[in-house]
């Protein structure tokens, strides 16, 4: 992934609390999640990342935090 380590961590942190049970199916489902964490997404844009990179980083989210 083209993401930080830290930015991860961070994201990981704001999102996985309200990531529903079924985020890893739906693209709408996860964006939502990312605006319901309150997570500044201008941090994710500001450090080179697009649309497709922030939903990889969604997807990997939400199958480690519903495993």
């Amino acid at each position: 992934m083209k993401i930080s380590p830290d930015l991860y961590k961070r994201l990981y942190d704001a999102v996985a609390p309200v990531m529903p049970m079924d985020g890893m199916n739906s693209e709408r489902k996860r964006w939502d999640a990312l605006w319901a964490s309150g997570f500044p997404a201008m941090d994710l844009y500001r450090a080179g990342l697009n649309d497709a990179h922030i939903d990889t980083v969604l997807k990997r989210i939400a199958t480690f935090n519903h495993d």
